[in-house]
């Protein structure tokens, strides 16, 4: 990177435009952590529902099973790169893209990840609404809506403001307790031989869909995920921690709440159908089953627990949405310090989603921020030829590198229209081809403005 770049940590004590010290580098574990909260969260179980309308459940497993393994393999390529360089994804974007390249793309990223912030907030608020209320016989109007949104966002900003330390902290208290949920709603299944069967000899409803496309899915569900791994990896020690964290972290907690979701979705009936959000919402499912535990009614504390979840993943949308922010301003420090300090403008952006939340707007944005997901999934394509074959370790490719932002283009309206098969997989694949011709055919001509170091 270029040399007189601000060597300061922000106010949350992360590092957000230089590289990760290595004494404050964490142990696997910590990292490993916040894979399980960002993958323990509802669209996990999801994503087992949606296979299983589509699909059988031996088939739904390999397509699973499959996904999962070409999510791994990208989520530790991009976390491999973080953890040498010691930089989150959007400074990194910068080396292959251009300063300004790196720029457009941290902002696209930025409004994807904000945007996902406010739609889950408002999640959320919808569950105390729909469970948590009527159980503790509380009526609350809907007037008071907006504003316990507000606080909530609010709240969950004033976690992200103190950075990663503060995400591995509440991992800690949420991720055991998801887990003991569906443990618990396993041992409740396996109760009910019947139960089993029927989910073992699944058919889907829906005209079935290949292992092949079921695999694609997978991969374009989660891979937003594997795009900014170098956010979270950049504090592994070693290269071969960022293989545990991603390994431990990601795979078996994604494989067991999917595979949960199919479950789920055939005691709800969503796998036939009907309301698919239902199955995900674990404390509908515990209230239809009447399961409790001990004294406490299963689905009050499935509720709290699910809500533990969303907090979470809306915490790992923040983060790096606010650290994108930071790439974006970067230099507008010179007019005031904190326009380039994560913790600050995690604040700001925090509260301003918090905002959009509590009047109620983001939910009308929700296919508009599913496009923008398309944008992201190139990066990797790009990223990693850029770093693993060209070699590219520290220099920034003029203002603009033209031959990345057509790339990133073309794969992403390829992605969003699926002109070509394979989704989110193959474009991955397509976009480093494409990225490495251009680059050999066209070199430094292809990059715009000066160089830097």
């Amino acid at each position: 990177m270029k040399n007189g770049e601000s060597t300061n940590s922000d106010l949350g004590g992360d590092y957000t435009l230089i590289p990760v010290p290595h004494d404050k580098r964490k142990h696997w574990i910590d990292v490993a952590l916040v894979w399980m909260g960002m993958n323990i969260c509802p669209p996990s179980l999801l994503l087992g529902v949606w296979l299983m309308r589509y699909q059988s459940f031996g088939e739904a497993n390999i397509a699973l099973i499959a996904g999962l393994a070409f999510l791994a393999l990208f989520s530790i390529i991009q976390g491999i790169i973080g953890n040498t360089s010691g930089l989150p994804t959007y400074p990194l974007s910068r080396l292959a893209f251009g300063d300004v390249g790196g720029r457009l793309f941290s902002f696209v990223m930025f409004l994807t990840l904000i945007g996902w912030f406010g739609v889950m907030t408002e999640s959320m608020v919808a569950t105390f609404y729909s469970q948590i209320f009527p159980a503790a016989g509380l009526q609350v109007p809907l007037s008071a809506k907006p504003f316990i949104s507000f606080v909530f966002g609010a709240g969950i900003t004033a976690i992200c403001f103190f950075g990663f330390k503060a995400i591995t902290w509440l991992n800690r208290f949420t991720i055991p307790g998801l887990l003991f949920l569906t443990v618990f709603a396993l041992v409740k299944v396996l109760q009910k031989p019947e139960l089993l069967e029927k989910v073992l000899h699944w058919q889907a409803v829906e005209p079935p869909v290949s292992v092949y496309t079921a695999t694609t899915w997978v991969v374009g569900t989660l891979i937003v995920a594997a795009v900014t791994a170098p956010d979270f990896n950049r504090y592994c020690r070693r290269s071969r921690d960022t293989v545990y964290s991603v390994l431990l972290g990601n795979v078996p907690v994604v494989y067991f709440l999917s595979i949960m979701g199919m479950v789920f979705a055939v005691l709800s009936g969503a796998a036939e159908g009907k309301n698919a959000i239902e199955a995900a919402d674990l404390s509908s499912v515990f209230a239809a089953q009447g399961w409790n535990v001990g004294p406490i009614p299963g689905a009050f504390l499935a509720a709290f627990i699910l809500i533990g979840a969303i907090i979470t993943t809306n915490v790992v949308n923040l983060y790096p949405g606010a650290m994108a922010l930071v790439t974006v301003l970067k230099g507008a420090g010179k007019y005031w310090r904190y326009f380039e300090d994560r913790a600050v403008l995690t604040l700001f952006v925090g509260l301003l989603g918090s905002l959009a939340a509590s009047v109620g707007i983001l939910t009308r944005f929700e296919h508009f921020l599913e496009i923008l997901t398309n944008f992201a999934t190139p990066l990797i394509g790009i990223m990693s030829t850029d770093f693993f074959i060209l070699k590219n370790r520290n220099r920034i490719k003029g203002y603009i590198n033209l031959s990345a932002i057509f790339t990133w283009l073309i794969f992403s309206f390829t992605s969003l229209w699926g002109i070509f098969p394979g989704g989110g997989l193959a474009t991955v694949l397509y976009s480093g081809l494409l990225y490495i011709t251009l680059e050999k055919a066209l070199g430094k001509k292809s990059h715009y403005g000066r160089q830097k170091k």
